[in-house]
């Protein structure tokens, strides 16, 4: 019968704790994370463009309503057609507004003739600056490990942060200006009819 050698628990302890300390941690749950940031930023803009859309569509109903009453200005008198002038240039600087929420930025800047200055290598504004077998071949190069894969994460991550906060801002001035000409409109409207009023009596 074969007896264990004297010491043999002791090595195998050592072993066994020299394993555990070069164990890599999981970083399972930090790419979820990662990816649960990622969605939550396709979501808020999906939702900014669905809402720029809405509002450029109430707009456009809004315009067609007032261009029409216009087109007979013979039965308005003139303060009710500057009324409709100053409702009109508010509503279009919301709609203006609206527009630049969902229009696709470009600029020079893209044109980056070093693949590997790309500030986001996700983003295809810039890597279809590149052929496709440079392009691959880099991205192999640069998600060898967990670490540089959630680095490259990051940065598209903070390049979508950086749109949603363009977008998000132009959506703010767009529902402002709306409101505004329908409110100064309406508030111009009704001195314009209180005036009126005074003078008839």
């Amino acid at each position: 019968m074969n007896k264990p050698m004297p010491g043999s628990d002791a090595v195998s302890d050592d072993v066994s704790s020299r394993e555990h300390l070069t164990v890599k941690p999981n970083t399972g749950g930090v790419i979820d994370l990662l990816n649960a940031v990622h969605r939550s930023h396709l979501r808020l803009n999906v939702m900014a463009d669905q809402k720029a859309n809405i509002l450029m569509g109430i707009i456009g109903i809004m315009f067609t309503v007032v261009l029409t009453k216009l087109m007979s200005s013979e039965s308005y008198s003139v303060h009710l057609q500057l009324i409709l002038i100053v409702f009109i240039a508010l509503e279009l600087i919301a709609f203006s507004a609206s527009l630049m929420v969902i229009a696709p930025k470009f600029h020079g800047r893209f044109a980056i003739k070093n693949i590997e200055a790309m500030p986001n290598p996700f983003f295809f504004g810039f890597y279809t600056n590149f052929k496709e077998e440079d392009y691959v071949a880099h991205m192999l190069g640069s998600i060898e490990d967990n670490e540089k894969a959630k680095a490259l994460f990051l940065k598209d991550i903070y390049q979508m942060g950086k749109i949603l906060k363009r977008k998000y801002k132009q959506l703010r001035r767009a529902y402002l200006f709306a409101f505004l000409g329908v409110a100064i409109s309406l508030v111009l409207f009704i001195l314009d009819v209180v005036v009126n009023l005074i003078r008839g009596v």
